[in-house]
């Protein structure tokens, strides 16, 4: 379902899918990295179904760039409404500028939550993260179970609470 009507009451969730994925080529050669097939069915039909599961999300904002068609058509299936904003400069932005472009389509004072359209989430985890939204402290996921590589997001803790990304 898609919409543009403005949930009140909820957290609005800001899916990053504009980049290309080039380190998947040839997989992303015709499709952005957020349709890759992961089984039956996509990165993104999987984060939009564990975002439905989750009770304080009301919406989402899917923000777009290489082959947003693509995307907003796999979108038409989500059970929560939709919104879409477009990164015009996603090839040479950093995804700050996408996420502020998804931002802009939130409600004054709505609280958000950000995912990256090219990860797997477990449902669970967003329930944990948004218990006591809205007016709750910002939080952050982190699995501390495996050794990052090169690529992957880290985070700087010191005494629980994290210095720096």
């Amino acid at each position: 379902m898609s919409g543009d009507s403005v949930e009140r009451g909820g957290v609005c969730a800001v899916l990053l899918c504009a980049g290309v994925g080039s380190r998947l080529r040839p997989w992303t050669d015709e499709r952005p990295k957020c349709l890759v097939p992961v089984g039956d069915t996509t990165m993104l039909q999987l984060a939009l179904d564990a975002l439905a599961a989750t009770p304080a999300v009301s919406r989402v904002v899917i923000v777009t760039g290489y082959l947003r068609a693509m995307v907003e058509q796999a979108a038409e299936r989500s059970k929560l409404p939709v919104r879409f904003a477009h990164a015009e400069d996603y090839a040479r932005t950093q995804n700050v500028v996408s996420l502020a472009a998804g931002l802009a389509l939130r409600a004054p004072g709505e609280p958000w939550m950000k995912l990256d359209g090219d990860l797997i989430v477990d449902p669970a985890v967003l329930r944990a993260l948004t218990e006591g939204a809205p007016g709750s402290r910002a939080r952050v996921a982190v699995d501390t179970s495996v050794r990052c590589g090169e690529e992957e997001m880290k985070v700087l803790v010191d005494r629980g609470r994290i210095t720096a990304f």
